[in-house]
C-alpha cells in the first residue's frame, strides 16, 4: 500500500523553507494576498476602483494536515484595471470589493482571512496543525459594490485573524526583549535561546483560574515579554492544533525545531511518510546504550559551550588588545595619531609624546608625536589619514618643523617621519603602493626625511613576530629611514624561484648551488606585502630521501603550500 504525503497548506512563506518543506512533503504554495496600491487612480473625493481578492488556497484544502503561515507577509502591487475585472459573468448580480477615497491602499488580507476560516471549517478527519509566525492585530472594513444594478453595500468588518483562534490582547505590543516559559515544549522549540526574536502582537490565555490553578491545560505559553505578557502559544482542541510562532530572523531553523523536536514526536500519525519518525527518539524505544551515549554526548556539548565561552572572551581581549592594527588601516586624525602610538609602544619606543595634548604656538603647524631618543636625539612623526595619495607640501610639511625642533635645541639631532594612512576606504591590497611618487621619494632622500605607510606598519608587526625582523631593527629603520622607509630582514638568502611543484605545491623543485640546507630548515618568500615561512619536512634528490643538501637539483616537501611564481629564500640561522 502506497502512503501518501502529508499534506502541508504554505501561506506567504519564504523559499527557504519552502524548499525544506518540499523535500519530504505535498505542498501547496498559497498566499492571503498581496495590498493593491491604488494611488494612480484615488486621488480625490471623487475617485474610486473597484478590486477582486488575489488570495489562493488549495480547493481541496479539508485534505490538508498542516497550514504554515507567515503573517508578516507584506507584499504591495500595482492596480491594473484588467486584472481586477471578471472576464466571466453569470446573472446580473456582478460583486466586486469596492475602495474609493481617502484609501490608497487596499488590504484584502482580512477578507481573505474571513474566507479562510469558512473554508477550514470543513468537515476533516482530525484536527489541523496550525503553525503561525505571529503579526500586528489589525481589521479592515470593507465595501461590496454591484455592477450590475450599481450601488454599493456593506461588505463586513474583519480581522487578520478570522482563520485562528483568537487570543490576541486588546492591546498590541512589538519588541525583541523575548523570556523563555518553563516547560518542555519551550525547551524543544527554542532550545533556550531567545535570540533574533521579535514580536508585534500579545496574546491572553484563553482560561478562568479556579484557586490559583487554571482550569484549561491545553493552552500553553512558549515565550513571553518581561512584563509577562504571552507571545508565543502552543494550544490544542478537538479541531486545532495552534502553534504561534515569534517573528525570527531565521524562521527555517526555527521551524525544523518544530518539527523535529515537537511535531514528529508528539504527532507521528500526521507524518507517515518520514521514514524512523521521532517517536524513535523517546526513551520508550531507546536502544541498548543509548542513554549513556546521549549523556556523554550531554557533557561533551556542555564542555564544548563553556570552551567556546572561554575563546569568545579570549577573542574580546585579543581585539582589545590589537585594535589599534585595524585603526591604523581605517582611521584618521586623534584616532590615528593614538594607533601609531600604540604602535611605537609596542615596538619599544618609550617616551612618546602626543604633540596634541601640549601646548602649542598660535597659527604655527606642528608634528603629532614625538619620541624623545635620550642622547641620540628626538624623532618627530606626522600623521595623516586621506581617502587619496599624498600631496607634496604634506609629504614635506615635516622638514619644516624638523628644522624648527633643531634651532629649539641647538642641535641637528632631529629626525623627521611622515606617516600616511592612504586611500584609507579602500581594502588595502587594492591601494596605491607606495604612496609616494618617485619625486617625492628622492625629495625626502635629499631632506634626510623618511616616508612610512600604515600598510607597512601593520605587515611589519607580522614580519617582526613571524621571527623576519627584531623590534630593534624596526626602530633603527624608522629612525634612521632617508626616503621611503624600508624594513628588510637580515637572516635571508636569495635561492630563487623553482622550477616544479607537485602535490598542491607542498613539493617543489630548485636548484641548489653551494649551499647546505638541512631538513627542519624554514624556506620563506614574499607575498601580498609580507613574509610568510615553511618549515621542510624532507628533501629528494634522484628519488632517494637525504638528510642535507650541496650542490644540484633537489625536491623538498614542505609543511605549507608555497604559491607559483614567488622567489623562495633560505632563513639562515644566527652563527
Amino acid at each position: 500500500m502506497d502512503i501518501k504525503k502529508t499534506k502541508i497548506c504554505a501561506i506567504d512563506l519564504e523559499d527557504d523553507i519552502l524548499s525544506f518543506l518540499k523535500k519530504d512533503f505535498e505542498v501547496f504554495e498559497g498566499t492571503m494576498g498581496a495590498k493593491i496600491d491604488t494611488s494612480q487612480r484615488i486621488q480625490n473625493r471623487y475617485d474610486s476602483v473597484i478590486l477582486l481578492l488575489n488570495y489562493d488556497f488549495p480547493a481541496n484544502i479539508q485534505e490538508y494536515d498542516i497550514l504554515i503561515q507567515d503573517m508578516g507577509y507584506a507584499k504591495v502591487i500595482p492596480y491594473s484595471e484588467e486584472k481586477y475585472e471578471k472576464k466571466y459573468i453569470t446573472g446580473t448580480d456582478i460583486f466586486y470589493l469596492y475602495s474609493s477615497y481617502p484609501e490608497t491602499l487596499f488590504n484584502p488580507i482580512p477578507y481573505s482571512s474571513k474566507l479562510l476560516s469558512i473554508e477550514l471549517q470543513k468537515h476533516r478527519e482530525r484536527p489541523l496543525i496550525k503553525i503561525i509566525f505571529q503579526g500586528e492585530l489589525y481589521s479592515v472594513t470593507y465595501k461590496k459594490y454591484n455592477a450590475g444594478k450599481n450601488y454599493t453595500t456593506d461588505g463586513g468588518c474583519f480581522t487578520n485573524y478570522e482563520h485562528i483562534q483568537n487570543y490576541c490582547g486588546k492591546t498590541s505590543l512589538s519588541g525583541r526583549d523575548v523570556i523563555p516559559c518553563k516547560n518542555t515544549f519551550t525547551q524543544a522549540i527554542f532550545r533556550n535561546t531567545t535570540v533574533g526574536y521579535s514580536y508585534q502582537q500579545i496574546y491572553c490565555h484563553p482560561t478562568t483560574w479556579e484557586n490559583s490553578v487554571r482550569k484549561n491545560e491545553h493552552f500553553i505559553p512558549l515565550l513571553t515579554t518581561r512584563a509577562g505578557d504571552i507571545i508565543s502559544y502552543f494550544y490544542m482542541d478537538k479541531y486545532d492544533i495552534t502553534i504561534m510562532l515569534p517573528q525570527s530572523e531565521n524562521k527555517l531553523e526555527l521551524l525544523k525545531n518544530v518539527f523535529n523536536e515537537l511535531l514528529y514526536i508528539k504527532f507521528s500519525e500526521y507524518f507517515p511518510f518520514i521514514e524512523a519518525a521521532a517517536w524513535k527518539n523517546t526513551p520508550m524505544y531507546f536502544l541498548p546504550n543509548q542513554q549513556e551515549l546521549l549523556d556523554k554526548e550531554k557533557q561533551l556539548t556542555k564542555k564544548y559551550q563553556e570552551d567556546l565561552s572561554k575563546i569568545e572572551l579570549q577573542k574580546e581581549a585579543n581585539s582589545k588588545q590589537y585594535t589599534f592594527l585595524h585603526s591604523l588601516l581605517t582611521d584618521t586624525g586623534d584616532n590615528l595619531v593614538k594607533a601609531v602610538i600604540d604602535f611605537l609602544q609596542w615596538l619599544g619606543f618609550s617616551n612618546i609624546v602626543d604633540a596634541d595634548t601640549t601646548k602649542k604656538e598660535e597659527d604655527i603647524f606642528e608634528e603629532d608625536i614625538q619620541v624623545d631618543l635620550g642622547d641620540a636625539g628626538l624623532l618627530i612623526i606626522e600623521v595623516k589619514g586621506i581617502n587619496g595619495t599624498s600631496t607634496d607640501a604634506q609629504c614635506s610639511q615635516i622638514h619644516k618643523i624638523k628644522f624648527r625642533r633643531c634651532e629649539e635645541r641647538g642641535a641637528f639631532d632631529v629626525y623627521a617621519l611622515y606617516i600616511v594612512n592612504n586611500e584609507r576606504n579602500i581594502e588595502p591590497l587594492k591601494r596605491t603602493r607606495p604612496p609616494f611618487k618617485d619625486v617625492q621619494i628622492k625629495d625626502a632622500q635629499k631632506d634626510k626625511r623618511g616616508l612610512a605607510y600604515t600598510w607597512q606598519l601593520f605587515n611589519l608587526f607580522f614580519d617582526i613576530e613571524n621571527g623576519f625582523i627584531s623590534k630593534a631593527e624596526a626602530r633603527e629603520s624608522l629612525i634612521n629611514a632617508y626616503g621611503l622607509v624600508d624594513f628588510p630582514p637580515t637572516n635571508l638568502r636569495r635561492l630563487g624561484e623553482p622550477y616544479n611543484y607537485y602535490k598542491k605545491n607542498t613539493v617543489i623543485c630548485i636548484e641548489i648551488k653551494n649551499l647546505i640546507i638541512k631538513v627542519g630548515d624554514h624556506f620563506a618568500y614574499r607575498q601580498n606585502d609580507r613574509w610568510h615561512k615553511t618549515r621542510i619536512v624532507s628533501i629528494e634528490e634522484n628519488g632517494k630521501v637525504i638528510d642535507e643538501t650541496s650542490n644540484g637539483r633537489y625536491g623538498f616537501e614542505v609543511e605549507k603550500a608555497i604559491p607559483n611564481n614567488v622567489c623562495l629564500y633560505l632563513i639562515q640561522k644566527p652563527k
